[in-house]
C-alpha cells in the first residue's frame, strides 16, 4: 500500500493549479499520475519513465505538479484532497485529486494510481 501526503493542492484564481506531496510505495510497485482535460489523457507520467513522480521508495519521495488553467471560475473550486492528510492507496485503485469545469466548460480532472511492475 503506498502512502501519500499533500503538502499542496489548490487552484487559484489566476488559473494557476499546485499539487506537492510525499509518498512512499510498496516494493514491485510505481505511482502513476493521470492527467484528463474533457475526459482525455493529457499527460501522463509514472515512476519508470524518469519523470517527476520519482521512482519506487520505501523512504519518502517528492512530487509536483504545476499547470495554469484558463478561465477559472472565481472563487475557484476546490480539490478533492487535503493538505496534511495522509492518503493510502492500493495497487490498481485510484485516488482522484481534483476534478472541476472551467467558465469555458473545459472539464479537468487529475488522479494517482498505484500500479504493480
Amino acid at each position: 500500500m503506498a502512502t501519500i501526503r499533500f503538502s499542496q493542492a489548490r487552484l487559484e484564481t489566476n488559473g494557476s493549479l499546485k499539487v506537492d506531496y510525499d509518498y512512499t510505495t510498496p516494493s514491485g510497485t510505481i505511482l502513476h499520475e493521470s492527467d484528463f482535460l474533457n475526459e482525455k489523457i493529457t499527460a501522463e507520467s509514472s515512476g519508470n519513465s524518469g519523470s517527476s513522480i520519482g521512482m519506487r521508495n520505501s523512504s519518502p519521495s517528492g512530487s509536483s505538479y504545476h499547470i495554469s488553467v484558463p478561465d477559472v471560475p472565481s472563487p475557484p473550486p476546490s480539490l478533492l484532497v487535503t493538505t496534511g492528510k495522509t492518503y493510502y492507496l492500493k495497487p490498481n485503485d485510484r485516488l482522484a485529486v481534483y476534478s472541476f469545469t472551467n467558465n469555458s466548460g473545459q472539464t479537468y480532472r487529475g488522479e494517482l494510481s498505484l500500479e504493480r511492475q
